[in-house]
């Protein structure tokens, strides 16, 4: 082959060659480094081994590799088109495409995908980094395993890691397959639609954690433009249950065609205009949930240690008989103040005396945030008394207690502000309980609880403060 014209673009290096017959485009592998010699030579065999699994498939979108192949010694790929396609990525920092557009977009790589699955080709799933555009605006799709091989190598961008784009079960060691790769088309379809990933985080595992246990915010909330159904379908796409998404790329390929003619791909006005309204609330909320959930995820990590030995601590005071506060001389109403100051004060045994209810989640949460109270005032952490800042993770200020009912079994109303501080900003909300005791073996008990107090009760502290 001759060499034609060399020249950089995007990150790449882009070679143009011709033989007799025809024109050939290379693209150079190491723009960034080169890896040591016994790595490069597994890279260099395991990309030739991808090449020949992907010969089978032919799709116009699809942009196949023939060879690895050395020129002016740099290792480059070779493939069989001549134009230098743009990378998606920095295609829609100059564009904004329309939704009919990247619809057409998903439908093609659908098709690819489809296709892929008859010929028995396993692959890892789409990533953005392995699309392009081509100079009419038309997608192409790269092997994604070869991007994601050689990506490390050069200076193209990359936005986000290959992680993002994994379905759940990919983490708990199941292999990809039909629905895996549905999952990784949905990541993708998700930030062409909405600007915006699925899941955010600065680290790995934050972003493991989100992709395992949160939902992403509905994409219509991002971008009201998208209908109902492109909303459901996507979110489909994107659901932690294999069985919840659809049955595969054909049955994708079917409901992207009948959207196009039945033009529901976009919102009608009246559509637009609810999904704006509530976009800011659910995003905020969203957020707020997202904070909590990190909040204390890495707080309880980090003190699993110093929590069993209090809960030792706790457990040996609790057994050698120390004086209860809640006796036989307690009124319903101190009672009843005394469970909302257990639980400001994260004090487990003095919550313990005063309900025989299951506590469920309260308990653990009371126990867990007493010792990071414990720990961030042991080693000044929030330096509380240096600059006058609230050091609790959460307390519960202005208690107000009405008697709405005496016999048989006395009823409070308490309204009061609930507080969670997070490294964000302080959240807080009024909350209201209704309280009903009773007498067991003598002495008033909380035996009934109804209001907010049941969703901390059930551990969703975020919904609480919503």
């Amino acid at each position: 082959m001759e060499l034609i014209t060399k020249e950089e673009k995007w990150g790449f290096d882009f070679y143009q060659l011709k033989d007799a017959t025809s024109t050939y485009l290379a693209e150079g592998i190491f723009s960034r480094r080169i890896p040591h010699p016994r790595l490069l030579y597994n890279l260099i065999k395991g990309l030739e081994e991808k090449i020949k699994r992907m010969q089978p498939l032919n799709h116009p979108a699809l942009i196949k590799y023939t060879e690895v192949k050395q020129i002016e010694g740099e290792y480059c790929l070779i493939s069989d088109q001549e134009e230098r396609l743009q990378p998606l990525i920095t295609y829609l920092q100059e564009e904004q495409p329309a939704l009919s557009r990247i619809a057409d977009w998903c439908l093609t790589l659908a098709e690819i995908a489809a296709l892929a699955e008859k010929n028995k080709i396993n692959w890892s799933g789409f990533s953005l980094d392995a699309l392009r555009v081509d100079s009419k605006g038309q997608i192409k799709l790269l092997d994604p395993d070869i991007i994601n091989s050689i990506k490390q190598y050069n200076k193209a961008v990359s936005l986000w890691p290959a992680e993002l784009y994994y379905p759940p079960e990919v983490f708990q060691n199941k292999p990809w397959d039909e629905q895996a790769r549905l999952y990784s088309l949905g990541a993708v379809f998700y930030y062409l639609l909405t600007g915006k990933p699925p899941f955010t985080a600065e680290e790995k595992a934050d972003l493991i954690d989100q992709i395992l246990n949160t939902t992403p915010i509905e994409p219509l909330y991002h971008n009201p433009r998208i209908s109902p159904g492109l909303n459901r379908l996507l979110n489909s796409l994107l659901s932690k249950q294999r069985e919840q998404r659809l049955t595969g790329f054909e049955q994708l390929i079917l409901a992207l065609q009948e959207m196009k003619s039945a033009a529901t791909i976009e919102a009608s006005p009246e559509e637009w205009d609810q999904a704006k309204n509530r976009s800011a609330r659910i995003i905020k909320s969203s957020r707020r949930k997202l904070g909590v959930r990190n909040f204390f995820r890495k707080k309880w990590l980090a003190i699993a240690i110093p929590l069993i030995t209090l809960t030792v601590f706790l457990i040996v005071g609790f057994i050698g008989g120390s004086e209860p506060v809640v006796t036989k001389d307690s009124s319903e109403l101190e009672v009843t103040q005394l469970f909302y100051q257990a639980i400001a004060q994260k004090d487990i045994i003095l919550l313990q005396e005063t309900t025989s209810l299951d506590l469920k989640r309260l308990e653990k949460l009371v126990s867990e945030v007493h010792v990071i109270e414990r720990m961030r005032l042991a080693y000044s952490i929030g330096q509380a008394n240096e600059e006058g800042t609230d050091d609790q993770v959460f307390g519960i200020e202005d208690l107000k207690l009405s008697k709405l009912e005496t016999e048989p079994q006395p009823v409070f109303k308490a309204s009061y502000l609930f507080y969670l501080n997070q490294e964000d900003g302080r959240q807080e909300k009024t909350m209201e309980d209704m309280i009903k005791l009773g007498k067991v073996e003598g002495i008033w008990q909380i035996v009934g609880l109804a209001g907010d107090i049941e969703l901390i009760i059930e551990g969703e502290l975020e919904q609480a403060l919503e």
